[in-house]
C-alpha cells in the first residue's frame, strides 16, 4: 500500500517527554492495567484507576533517567497553541492544550476526531445536552472552526479525571471513554464490536463444541512469540496468534460429554464478526518476575490488513491511526500519528503541535518500538451512515442496525 504523506520522521524516535511536577510525597506508581494485559468486556470499568503507563508525579532523578532513554523532558506550561485556524484544504489542524499530563487522553481524541464515522454521528447528535455525547461535540466543533487549540477540561471532569497530572493508559482510557459514549448511544458499539468464538473439537466422535465470547471494542495483541533472533515481529503474527490452533493431549485431554471420557482434541479461536474500525493494543507490559516492565520490541505495522472471519473472508483494512508511547512504567509521552480522511495526508499530533508529515513512503508497512494502540479502518466500505441511529427500532436486530448505520462491504 502506498502512503503518500506518511514519514518515519525524528518525532518517532524522538519523542518528547511530559515532566510532570511531583508533590512534596509522591504517590507510589502503578503497575500496567488488565486491559493493557488482555480483552475484557465492554462494560468492564472496574480498574479505571490503573494503568501501564501511568506517570504518578515524576521527580527530577525519574525525568533524568527518560532523557538518558532518548526523550527529552518539556512542560506543558511552555507549550504555545497553534494560530492557523482549522482548514483541511489546506492541511492546518488543531491540536489540544495539555492539562498537566493529558497526552494520553489528546492523542487518544484525536484519532477519535479523524474517525469519520464516529464524528459524523456526534457532530449530528442533536438530543445531547449534557454527558460525554455534548462534550464531544462541543470539543469536535472546536477542533473544525477554532483558530487556537481548545481545552480538554469537559472532557476530564465528564470523565471523572480527579488528577490532571497523573498520567493514564491510552488503551484503558478508550475503553472507559467509549463505555461512557456506549452508556448514551449504544449503537455506536456496533462499529467496534470484535466477536471471538472459541471452539473444541473431540476427537473422538468428532463433535464441535463452540463457546462464544463477549464482544470486545478492542483487540489485545500478545508479543510473547517475539523472536530477536528471528525478523521484525509483525501484526500479522501477533493476529495469527490469536487464532492459534492448540492440541489437548496427554494428560491435558479434553473431557467429552458426547463420550463420556477423555479425549484428544483440537481447539482454536477465530473471529465470527468484524467491525468497521478495528482497534488493536500491542500488551507491551509484562510481568517478569516480581515486577511489570516494557518491551520495547520493534514491531512492524502494515499500513494494510488482511482479518478472516466466519462471516466474511478476506476482510481487508486500512491503517489510520497510531498511538505511540515512548518511555517506560514510570515515565514517558504520548503522540499521535494519524492519516486523514479529508486529504489523506498523515500528521503528528504532539499536544499542541501538529505536523504534516513530509516524507512520503513506499513500503508497506512501519517498523515501530513504540507503537501501542492501533486503528484500522474497513477498506472498500461506505463509511457514512445511511440514516439516523436515533431511528433504529428495538425490532432490529444488531446485524440489520450495523447494516443501516455504517453500511456493508460488497465484495
Amino acid at each position: 500500500m502506498h502512503v503518500s504523506c506518511f514519514c518515519h520522521s525524528a518525532t518517532h524516535s524522538l519523542l518528547l517527554y511530559h515532566r510532570v511536577y511531583s508533590d512534596d510525597r509522591p504517590s507510589k506508581p502503578a503497575g500496567p492495567s488488565a486491559e493493557s494485559m488482555g480483552n475484557f468486556d465492554t462494560g468492564d470499568t472496574s480498574n479505571q484507576g490503573a494503568s501501564p503507563a501511568r506517570e504518578n508525579e515524576m521527580s527530577w532523578a525519574m525525568e533524568n533517567a527518560a532523557m538518558q532513554e532518548g526523550g527529552s523532558p518539556a512542560s506543558s506550561r511552555s507549550a504555545s497553541p497553534v494560530q492557523l485556524p482549522s482548514d483541511p484544504r489546506k492541511g492546518n489542524y488543531m491540536g489540544l492544550r495539555n492539562q498537566g499530563s493529558t497526552c494520553y487522553l489528546n492523542s487518544l481524541l484525536q484519532c477519535l476526531f479523524f474517525t469519520q464515522e464516529l464524528r459524523e454521528v456526534i457532530l449530528s447528535c442533536d438530543n445531547c445536552d449534557s454527558g460525554i455525547m455534548y462534550q464531544l461535540k462541543k470539543l469536535f466543533q472546536k477542533l473544525k472552526h477554532n483558530k487556537s487549540a481548545p481545552s480538554t477540561k469537559g472532557i476530564t471532569k465528564c470523565l471523572g479525571v480527579r488528577n490532571v497530572h497523573q498520567q493514564q493508559d491510552v488503551v484503558t482510557y478508550f475503553r472507559i471513554l467509549m463505555n461512557k459514549i456506549v452508556e448514551e448511544k449504544e449503537e455506536i458499539q456496533l462499529l467496534y464490536h470484535v466477536k471471538m468464538v472459541h471452539s473444541i473439537t473431540c476427537h473422538g466422535c468428532g463433535q464441535q463444541t463452540r463457546i462464544q465470547q463477549n464482544p470486545v471494542l478492542s483487540l489485545a495483541l500478545s508479543l510473547d512469540e517475539y523472536n530477536s533472533n528471528s525478523e521484525v515481529y509483525s501484526v500479522h503474527n501477533a493476529l495469527d496468534a490469536v487464532q492459534k490452533v492448540s492440541e489437548f493431549i496427554g494428560d491435558e485431554r479434553f473431557y467429552c460429554e458426547t463420550c463420556r471420557s477423555k479425549q484428544l482434541a483440537t481447539s482454536r479461536c477465530y473471529f465470527q464478526t468484524l467491525p468497521q474500525i478495528l482497534v488493536l493494543n500491542l500488551k507491551r507490559y509484562q510481568f517478569d518476575v516480581d515486577q511489570f516492565k516494557k518491551l520495547r520490541y520493534e514491531v512492524s505495522v502494515p499500513f494494510s490488513l488482511t482479518v478472516n472471519s466466519e462471516e466474511q473472508p478476506n476482510t481487508q483494512y486500512e491503517l489510520f491511526a497510531i498511538c505511540h508511547h515512548s518511555g517506560g512504567i514510570y515515565g514517558g509521552h504520548y503522540v499521535a500519528e494519524i492519516k486523514s480522511f479529508e486529504n489523506d495526508c498523515w500528521y503528528s499530533f504532539d499536544d499542541t503541535t501538529v505536523n504534516k508529515v513530509q516524507e512520503e513512503w513506499d513500503t508497506s508497512a512501519k517498523k515501530s518500538s513504540t507503537a501501542y494502540l492501533l486503528m484500522y479502518r474497513k477498506a472498500a466500505c461506505d463509511a457514512k451512515p445511511r440514516r439516523n441511529p436515533s431511528r433504529c427500532g428495538p425490532d432490529l436486530n444488531q446485524a440489520d442496525q450495523h447494516r443501516l448505520i455504517w453500511g456493508t462491504c460488497d465484495k
